[in-house]
């Protein structure tokens, strides 16, 4: 009869990942978890031998199913045991601590080994982007998706939220980076460089701590016009007798806003039947607006 009451001593070190270090940044993401994760259990120093039981714990506990490994004399000449661990072992998303544990034949149980912490995040990022956009030198100070302005400088705002802490936010015109925009509290806010004359459309990419996939918001738009319309006025006529009437055509390089009859100054006749024609060709598109001048009696 042999009686043992005296425990293993406890692993010195906290299981070691083995492989391609999947945890160094602290984080088990959505690509990492999809292959198993393998730990070595340090057995220097805890006077285990062949027979004892190697165990790995999960949050302080058993997993569901039991991570043991019964040592054999090779896992006591080369000092270490290794465990392989699927992802879904570790349960849902959160915080981890994986400790290992012996027990020999007579069943005493070690202590547990300092703790290997991560955390488990196969969510990616939330976020928006907002579909009023600023535009402190425009017509007016805001536009909603799809407006015009002339300010080539647009605000661009929106949210974002992790449970595990968003690392940048990154801002595009179509495939163009633009640069990262600002974080503070669960909402971005980016100022664009100038940009081109044209139609603009802005999404933004939300990157996790954890290196998930980015979330790529919906797009919101708007088109830069800082050139202003150019007149040409012409007539069908060049000199006019006392009550004779031309046609005279305004001619502008794109529709105006707002040009009306009153916009036009008139000396020694008067104008009526202002209209507006657009045209189009294959080489560009202009705004005329056509009036008849009444030459007035001297």
């Amino acid at each position: 009869l042999v009686i043992d009451t005296i425990a293993p001593n406890a692993p010195a070190t906290a299981p070691a990942e083995l492989g391609t270090m999947k945890l160094a940044d602290g984080y088990l993401n959505s690509a990492e978890a999809g292959t198993a994760t393998s730990f070595r259990v340090n057995l220097s120093g805890t006077g285990a031998v062949a027979g004892d039981v190697a165990e790995l714990l999960l949050n302080g506990a058993a997993f569901a199913t039991a991570k043991t490994a019964t040592l054999v004399s090779t896992n006591i000449s080369n000092g270490y045991v290794d465990f392989s661990v699927a992802s879904v072992e570790f349960g849902a998303d959160g915080a981890k601590s994986l400790t290992a544990r012996l027990t020999d034949q007579a069943g005493n149980i070690s202590g547990a080994s300092a703790a290997r912490v991560f955390t488990l995040d196969t969510l990616s990022a939330s976020g928006s982007l907002a579909s009023v956009i600023g535009t402190n030198t425009g017509a007016t100070a805001t536009i909603t998706s799809g407006g015009l302005t002339k300010d080539n400088t647009l605000d661009l705002s929106g949210t974002y939220a992790d449970a595990n802490g968003v690392s940048k936010v990154e801002i595009y015109d179509g495939a163009a980076l633009l640069g990262n925009a600002n974080l503070s509290n669960g909402s971005w806010n980016y100022t664009t460089a100038a940009l081109s004359d044209g139609s603009h459309s802005f999404t933004a990419r939300i990157y996790d701590n954890a290196g998930n996939s980015a979330t790529t918001t919906s797009a919101v738009s708007a088109t830069v016009d800082t050139v202003a319309p150019t007149l040409a006025i012409t007539s069908n006529k060049s000199a006019l007798k006392a009550g004779e009437n031309a046609t005279v055509t305004f001619s502008f390089t794109e529709a105006p806003i707002g040009f009306s009859s009153s916009a036009i100054t008139t000396t020694g006749g008067s104008l009526s039947g202002l209209r507006s024609e657009e045209h189009t060709s294959e080489l560009q598109s202009h705004s005329d607006l056509v009036c008849r001048l009444l030459l007035e009696k001297k």
